[in-house]
């Protein structure tokens, strides 16, 4: 099994009703997929809340911290800036590292 040294969880806080379409939009358009060929990934998987409507959380795992910074420059990052404000209105990720204590 390969090791994940870097898990980035973001949230997506949608327009009213708009959860399940920006998902839909994200990997119509080959965003997901050509993430998930970048060099580094090890995951990138969607999930909808239970208790929380109009969200949409990705987590994203990779190799280490570079290839997550060189995620930020490619055509899918790109991509996704122009399928966003067509359904999100806030966006929060935050990075964690495994803890090794």
């Amino acid at each position: 099994m390969e090791s994940v040294a870097l898990t980035v969880i973001v949230t997506y806080k949608t327009l009213p009703g708009k959860a399940e379409a920006f998902y839909r939009a994200v990997t119509e358009s080959g965003v997901a997929a050509g993430v998930r060929q970048e060099p580094g990934n090890h995951g990138y998987s969607f999930y909808l809340p239970l208790d929380e409507e109009d969200t949409l959380v990705l987590i994203e795992q990779w190799e280490n911290e570079d290839a997550a910074d060189a995620h930020a420059f490619t055509d899918n990052v790109k991509k996704m800036g122009t399928i966003k404000p067509d359904y999100v209105l806030e966006t929060k990720a935050v990075r964690y590292c495994r803890y090794k204590g």
